[in-house]
């Protein structure tokens, strides 16, 4: 059994969960996000310790969802973005990606933007 990465696609799993239940408590969401996020049987499932499960759940939010878990509209931006400003296929293959993998993708296209904007004003100057 393996605790898998956090991946574009279940963001619509945690809006589904926000919308439907509003007032459901931290600790539960922490259980049911340690369930989406096991990679395993369910005969595995039902064999973790008690005593393991709470200690999951709680080292699932700041190890996996802090800095991580994106509203829908914000990954919407972020995808339209990464897939140069249209929809298709390649926006399907990313949410099939690790959340770390997109955050990279995410670094080095800001880091290219900055280079290519330096670039210009450097070209401005010597016109």
């Amino acid at each position: 059994m393996i605790l898998r990465e956090l991946c574009p696609r279940d963001f619509y799993w945690f809006a589904t969960v926000e919308n439907d239940f509003p007032d459901l408590s931290p600790a539960l969401t922490g259980l049911l996000t340690l369930l989406l996020l096991l990679d395993g049987r369910d005969e595995e499932l039902e064999m973790i310790p008690k005593r393991v499960v709470s200690a999951l759940s709680w080292w699932i939010g700041p190890n996996l969802l802090n800095e991580k878990l994106m509203k829908l509209d914000q990954w919407y931006e972020v995808a339209f973005h990464l897939c140069k400003q249209r929809f298709d296929v390649t926006m399907d293959w990313m949410e099939k990606q690790p959340v770390p993998k997109i955050l990279l993708m995410i670094q080095v296209l800001t880091k290219h933007a900055k280079e290519q904007e330096r670039e210009m004003r450097k070209a401005r100057r010597k016109s």
